[in-house]
């Protein structure tokens, strides 16, 4: 069969938790590191669409610093699809070490993850990073992790998280970071953040993306608000008493 032909089957027939024979794994990491730039992106989609072993954690690794955008978004793709603690890892030393695309890359990756203690922490330091695109690909994993189950015992983003947006919604020089954080501000569902939110969106010299950012996050805040109302106990309602008869 071609290989070509072989990758294609592996990403229209296999499940996440099927392993890779060793044939399989060793034509796909050629393909990797090939020259064939659409190959390569093909093989990283295959990679990830299954259980890879470290060797092939490895490769995708490597190529998480590529100068292609693309195969270095679907590299970061594929680790966020296998999950293991050492794909986490990767992408979590890209964060922390690699060049401006690889770190937005893993970021957008580690968004579509589940919470955990380090990616909570490396998310907060990528909001303060010089570079307004990690900035801002840093919020928008926040906003989506906001919406995601965390780890068993690892709470969802906190009160740092939500300062640092706020701080970048309110001074960032980005327009771009400043609508993200807007939005991630409103996934977060702390009313702290209203006042702020109400300004942008006031505001007549702000951008009109960041205008409207703002407005959609005021109005999650308050169908939040609405849903908790609706699940609260009405204390108005008088509560029927048990009357206790005389022993």
């Amino acid at each position: 069969m071609d290989w070509k032909k072989k990758v294609q089957g592996w990403l229209t027939r296999i499940t996440p938790t099927e392993k890779m024979d060793q044939q399989d794994r060793a034509a796909l990491l050629m393909s990797l590191e090939g020259s064939n730039t659409g190959d390569r992106w093909r093989a990283a989609q295959a990679l990830g669409a299954a259980d890879p072993g470290r060797e092939g954690v490895a490769a995708l690794s490597a190529v998480l610093s590529s100068a292609d955008p693309i195969l270095c978004w679907e590299a970061a793709q594929a680790l966020a699809q296998i999950r293991t603690p050492a794909a986490e890892a990767a992408l979590l030393n890209a964060v922390s070490t690699g060049n401006i695309g690889a770190k937005t890359a893993a970021i957008d990756a580690l968004g579509t993850m589940a919470a955990s203690p380090d990616t909570l922490a490396a998310l907060l330091g990528a909001l303060e990073n010089r570079s307004a695109s990690v900035r801002q690909s840093a919020a928008e994993a926040v906003a989506r992790l906001a919406t995601q189950p965390a780890a068993e015992g690892v709470p969802s983003p906190g009160p740092e998280t939500a300062a640092a947006l706020l701080d970048l919604l309110q001074s960032d020089d980005a327009p771009l970071v400043r609508r993200a954080a807007a939005l991630a501000l409103g996934h977060l569902g702390d009313p702290v953040a209203r006042d702020a939110l109400e300004a942008s969106q006031a505001d007549d010299r702000e951008d009109p993306l960041v205008r409207k950012a703002a407005g959609e996050a005021l109005g999650r805040l308050h169908r939040l608000e609405l849903v908790q109302e609706t699940t609260l106990p009405d204390s108005s309602v008088e509560q029927p008493v048990e009357e206790v008869g005389e022993a």
